[in-house]
């Protein structure tokens, strides 16, 4: 597959967006949504920034995969930040790069509950504190109820 082919122009509206990191991270400036992931417009069609990047300077993302931050930046743009990869594997190494639940408790050995399927997938990790406080709530709630 042949790379995104764009204009000169198109090129530097989308680069004037990209604000060089140290950490050699390209964070955009653009629409971003409230997950943090980006997106532009090229030729009356939204993008997401990240995958115009990557097939812009790299190659088109193939069929069955999308792209996967190895920086775990999800507002970097920066092709060789990304990788092509499987559903499945972008799910397993974002999962593995998490280091605190959505209510900030550390995920360490000590207070995180894995969840592996029969044929030894790590499907989810769970946060043990959080599970133990939402079990408290759904009791306290059940109590009331005759």
């Amino acid at each position: 597959m042949a790379a995104l082919v764009v204009t000169r122009r198109e090129l530097l509206d989308f680069l004037k967006q990209v604000v060089v990191q140290p950490d050699g991270c390209w964070a955009w400036s653009g629409i971003m949504n409230a997950n943090g992931y980006t997106y532009t417009h090229w030729r009356k069609k939204i993008w997401s920034a990240h995958k115009f990047a990557y097939e812009v300077y790299k190659d088109r993302v193939p069929v069955g995969l999308e792209l996967d931050h190895l920086c775990r930046v999800t507002w970097c743009v920066n092709p060789e930040h990304l990788e092509a990869v499987t559903h499945k594997v972008n799910r397993e190494r974002g999962s593995a790069a998490k280091l605190f639940c959505r209510q900030g408790h550390l995920l360490d050995a000590d207070n995180t509950y894995h969840y592996i399927t029969r044929d030894g997938i790590l499907r989810s990790r769970y946060c043990k504190q959080c599970r133990t406080e939402t079990k408290k709530q759904w009791r306290i709630n059940q109590s009331g109820r005759i």
